[in-house]
């Protein structure tokens, strides 16, 4: 699965098994397959994905953005948190 973080500040691709958002109604985890769908992210949040053949999980926090999910990626648009 693929993710894209894209901010003002810089450009992050990954190949991923899944994604952890949390989102202004609750916190979901995303693998491949996952219904197509549009979330608000909450505000001052970490975005924990598991990168591909890796054993430990990664992070990044974000002020404000959204997530558009297809079944076979994940494209985030955000502000990073200093």
């Amino acid at each position: 699965m693929k993710l894209e973080i894209l901010m003002t500040s810089n450009h992050q691709s990954h190949t991923i098994d899944w994604c952890e958002l949390s989102t202004v109604t609750g916190d979901i985890v995303i693998q491949p397959g996952h219904a197509p769908t549009v979330v608000r992210l909450k505000p001052d949040s970490a975005v924990r994905y598991l990168l591909a053949h890796h054993e430990s999980p990664s992070s990044i926090i974000i002020s404000a953005g959204i997530a558009h999910i297809t079944r076979t990626s994940i494209t985030i648009i955000a502000t990073q948190s200093v």
